[in-house]
């Protein structure tokens, strides 16, 4: 009798959310998991730059496409995981706002970036108040090639 009243005592207080102590930022926070390719959520910048191709001519200039993606109306204190078109895992993160010289800047400011390279990924950013941390490069096979500390 004494072992039932304990089973069902230990599933009531587990359900009411005892005994989760040390949770994180992120995990309080709400949670949405969103694409890039979706127009309600992120304005598509195009943009044309150009390089200098120095192995063909050092004065020719070679144009580079780049496409940037903005959160429209972000929202404060929510941890965003961000998918490009191919479902793959680009950025994740809590976005905050932040007063910095009486400017208010909402950002990703601790995130995690992800790069790929033909589908595989080649490159993992570790942000902290707006700073590259640590860097993580995969090779072809997936396996941690190389593992660099930045220090600001």
């Amino acid at each position: 009798m004494q072992f039932k009243s304990l089973a069902i005592l230990l599933i009531v207080t587990s359900s009411l959310g005892f005994g989760a102590f040390g949770q994180d930022e992120a995990s309080s926070a709400d949670t949405l998991r969103v694409y890039q390719n979706d127009p309600l959520v992120f304005n598509k910048v195009v943009s044309m730059n150009s390089y200098k191709c120095w192995h063909i001519s050092p004065f020719r200039r070679l144009p580079l496409y780049l496409i940037r993606y903005e959160l429209i109306d972000p929202k404060d204190s929510t941890y965003y995981f961000i998918y490009n078109e191919e479902q793959q895992l680009v950025e994740e993160g809590v976005n905050t706002s932040r007063i910095i010289d009486s400017v208010e800047y909402k950002d990703l400011f601790d995130s995690i970036n992800y790069r790929y390279h033909k589908g595989k990924l080649h490159l993992i950013d570790y942000t902290e108040d707006g700073h590259w941390v640590k860097r993580e490069f995969y090779n072809r096979r997936g396996k941690l090639r190389e593992n660099k500390t930045v220090y600001y």
